[in-house]
């Protein structure tokens, strides 16, 4: 008789896994992110927490400086209405000559357009811009004549230099 084999119960392949109470790698990174999720939302909270104290500290300080700063601007509104209305009592009623009358137009126009006091924009202001026109147009198209005609002077006076001294250089081209 042959011996008879034992039949193991237990196949190599077939062992169940032991069921163990730690941690598996992926539980631990879930736990990890997790945690890092708490945090970045403690983070979030609190950087709100942080803007909304600064923006109510921005509209205090822009409340104070608006209340420090609006007698200032009164002042300055009055001193600019002043400003307009010495130049209309300087325009309308001082006799002056036209050279004169012209320079202060343009001194006046020169501060609104600077932003020193604010621009007058009256309907009265239109009317004197277009008397003011009609009185510069023709002096406008003499100095724009002269301007053409000095330039015209000037440009073929460079010419003819430049032109002799290419001359002279072919001279010396020859020459060499």
């Amino acid at each position: 008789m042959m011996p008879q084999k034992k039949k193991s119960s237990q196949h190599p392949s077939k062992t169940p896994q032991t069921a163990t109470l730690s941690r598996s790698s992926l539980h631990e990174r879930r736990v990890g992110l997790e945690e890092e999720h708490q945090w970045l939302l403690k983070q979030i909270k609190r950087k709100r927490t942080e803007l909304k104290n600064f923006l109510e500290q921005m509209r205090t300080v822009a409340s104070e400086m608006f209340h420090k700063g609006e007698p200032f601007h009164r002042q300055m509104l009055e001193l600019d209405e002043e400003i307009h209305t010495l130049f209309d009592e300087i325009l309308k009623t001082r006799k002056m000559g036209k050279q004169t009358q012209r320079d202060v137009v343009g001194v006046y126009q020169t501060l609104q357009l600077m932003g020193i006091i604010s621009p007058k924009d009256d309907e009265e202001e239109e009317d004197e811009d277009s008397e003011l026109d009609d009185l510069f147009e023709d002096e406008d198209e003499e100095f724009w004549q002269n301007q053409s005609q000095q330039y015209r002077a000037n440009y073929n006076e460079v010419e003819t230099e430049s032109a002799s001294r290419s001359h002279n250089q072919n001279k010396f081209v020859v020459l060499s």
